[in-house]
């Protein structure tokens, strides 16, 4: 969902949900057939893999798709709070097979630089802070 609004079935392919003994606790990204870019502190309740699996083919949640186990977590080592280097990546045990609805994150060209007033998005299931949305 974006703002309360259904978003289109493909429309991000390469978001997954982590989940931590099978109840979803965060979103992700595939960056690569067997990598997720994720949050720091989503593993604050526990840094053990085999607690952990991602499912990816997921469009909204509660939703089934592929669910993948994760072998190792690495946590950017000078993260300590919600603010600053709050970044992991997930090692998949498996590769994932690339087909419409799941794909790896599209990146601009290295020379793509935005200027001011372009439209980003931000994509998760997550909690914005923000009463109403």
């Amino acid at each position: 969902m974006v703002k309360g609004k259904l978003v289109e079935v493909g429309k991000w392919p390469w978001q997954v949900s982590i989940l931590l003994l099978g109840t979803y606790i965060c979103s992700g990204s595939l960056i690569h057939h067997r990598w997720v870019l994720t949050a720091a502190h989503c593993f604050q309740r526990s840094k053990d893999p085999s607690q952990y699996s991602v499912m990816v083919g997921v469009h909204q949640l509660p939703e089934n798709g592929t669910q993948l186990v994760v072998t190792h977590i690495m946590i950017h080592e000078d993260f300590n709070n919600f603010m600053s280097q709050d970044i992991a990546l997930l090692k998949l045990k498996n590769f994932v097979s690339w087909t419409p609805l799941i794909q790896p994150v599209c990146l601009p060209n290295v020379k793509f630089r935005p200027s001011i007033g372009n439209v980003c998005w931000v994509i998760g299931w997550g909690n914005t802070g923000q009463k109403g949305e």
